[in-house]
């Protein structure tokens, strides 16, 4: 499976994430670009509610305040 964006490339990202001292979470998934659309052999419907959950997640923690997870990063 090719990587929409290379490791070299995802490593480049997250070390200048990491020098500008930027709080962040960082989840990578092993699926093809575009799973979840709807359609198609790319799609995969556990990772589809796997990132509405974390994208769920991230809100409520935005809107009430809190920046940081209860749980780990995967």
């Amino acid at each position: 499976m090719k990587k929409h964006v290379p490791y070299a490339g995802r490593q480049m990202i997250r070390s200048r994430l990491e020098e500008a001292g930027a709080r962040y979470e960082w989840h990578e998934v092993n699926a093809q670009h575009a799973f979840l659309r709807d359609e198609g052999l790319r799609y995969d419907a556990a990772l589809l509610l796997q990132s509405v959950m974390l994208t769920l997640d991230f809100y409520r923690r935005a809107m009430s305040g809190r920046s940081h997870p209860q749980h780990g990063v995967s």
